[in-house]
């Protein structure tokens, strides 16, 4: 057993061994790649060409360059063959020990192809980058843009593929370099950017849409102002030249004694009633007047003025010019402006009711004998109508009928008789729960209880 456990543990120390010297090999491998980067970065940015150099002379103990005598030369060289581009090898060292950081835990085994294949795309990238820097960049270096190696391919190549030719050759060389030194899929990034663009345009649209919509709500609402400045301002030059509004009386008085009741009052001492003569009304409950029912003058006369200024809200301009109180509702009679059509107001009946607070309303569009249309607004409170309000009027008193039938009130407050031989038909409506059985049976007790 002891000598299973070490062969075991024998086998494993070579690979345990060859996993630390990678790991070791390129985190010194990384420093070095890492401080070169660095230091040739700071000779090619110091680069003074006063400092003596390979292709020039000058003063040695008045050096400009950050890294010294060797920093000079070394700038002076690369900038001579490569000009510009120079920049490029510090770039390419950096990335390389970025490589070696996010790799370092990661055993590999060293392969001469790959390198070399990295090395050819990394000359690839140089050569189609000089030639490119040396035909559109202009430079005050001591060659051009594109240094020796840029001079002389583009030398080569623009007798031949002239400038436009040259330029794509150039292209070509720089991106199958780039993709051969780092393992650049191009493919990939037009991919990515994309995918960047649309989410881009998809943010922009949205906010694009957001503040559209932000501007509508703001204009609709300082057009929404305006236009109640404006319908505040009509209404005060109207309140100045306003005629009194007819109002019928809001609260209820007892109606005038019919003659029959009166006659009745007086009563009889000695004989009994003729037959057929119809039984008192002093038999059924006496009117009382209802004090919580329908609304008050400065109630109808603010909502007058209300009920004009939401119009204009919605660019309608009316007048009202009279108002009916009635037991259930109450009616607005308003005058609309010259040219403005009866359906726009039909259209805003919901709108409307929501503005004045008032669960609904009603839009009476044609009211026969008048020019006006109304508006018909349900009471807060609904007033009970009596049965001996209506036989005590002297609308029933004066019906020729003998068997004329008191129905109640119309929405104005005035009794309602009609002739039952006239009408054999009758339509109740209302709700469920809203008393039209109890109304049918309250009208069939007049003759036959």
């Amino acid at each position: 057993m002891d000598t299973a456990k070490s062969r075991m543990k024998k086998a494993a120390t070579p690979e345990v061994d060859r996993s630390m010297q990678s790991i070791l090999l390129k985190e010194g491998l990384l420093l070095v790649l890492l401080a070169l980067a660095i230091y040739l970065f700071l000779a090619l940015f110091s680069y003074s060409p006063e400092d003596p150099g390979w292709s020039r002379t000058g003063d040695p103990n008045n050096i400009a360059n950050d890294v010294g005598a060797s920093g000079a030369w070394i700038a002076d060289v690369l900038l001579i063959l490569f000009g510009y581009l120079s920049y490029l090898i510090p770039i390419m060292l950096a990335y390389r020990a970025f490589v070696l950081f996010r790799e370092r835990k990661q055993i590999e085994i060293f392969s001469w192809s790959m390198f070399a294949l990295r090395t050819v795309g990394f000359l690839l990238t140089l050569i189609g980058a000089t030639a490119l820097a040396n035909m559109h960049f202009l430079t005050e270096l001591p060659e051009s843009a594109g240094g020796i190696l840029g001079g002389t391919l583009t030398g080569m190549t623009l007798p031949v593929l002239d400038l436009i030719g040259s330029t794509l050759l150039s292209l070509t060389f720089l991106f199958v370099g780039i993709t051969l030194a780092t393992g650049l899929s191009w493919i990939s990034v037009v991919d990515m950017t994309g995918k960047l663009c649309l989410s881009s345009w998809q943010q922009a649209s949205s906010f694009i849409e957001k503040w559209r919509e932000e501007r509508k709500e703001k204009q609709e609402t300082l057009s929404v102002i305006s236009r109640r400045k404006q319908a505040l301002d009509t209404f005060k030059e109207k309140e100045k030249s306003r005629k009194p509004i007819k109002i019928a009386p809001v609260k209820k008085k007892a109606p005038e004694p019919s003659k029959r009741v009166q006659k009745e009052k007086q009563g009889k001492l000695f004989s009994a009633g003729e037959v057929g003569e119809l039984p008192p009304i002093a038999l059924l409950d006496e009117w009382v007047e209802s004090l919580n029912s329908g609304y008050s003058t400065e109630a109808l006369e603010a909502m007058s003025k209300l009920l004009e200024i939401k119009l204009k809200d919605f660019g309608i301009d009316i007048t009202v010019e009279a108002i009916n109180p009635g037991p259930v509702i109450t009616r607005f009679e308003v005058q609309p402006a010259p040219g403005i059509k009866v359906s726009r107001i039909s259209g805003l009946a919901k709108d409307l009711a929501r503005s004045l607070a008032v669960s609904s309303l009603r839009i009476v569009e044609v009211i026969p004998g008048k020019t006006v249309i109304g508006i018909e607004i349900p009471n807060e409170r609904k007033e009970l109508i009596q049965l001996s309000q209506v036989l005590s009027a002297e609308e029933f008193d004066n019906a020729k009928s003998p068997i004329s039938m008191a129905l109640g009130h119309d929405i104005g407050g005035n009794p309602v008789v009609v002739d039952l031989a006239k009408m054999p038909h009758l339509l109740v409506a209302g709700t469920t729960g809203s008393g039209k059985s109890v109304g049918i049976n309250a009208m069939i007790s007049e003759y036959f209880v």
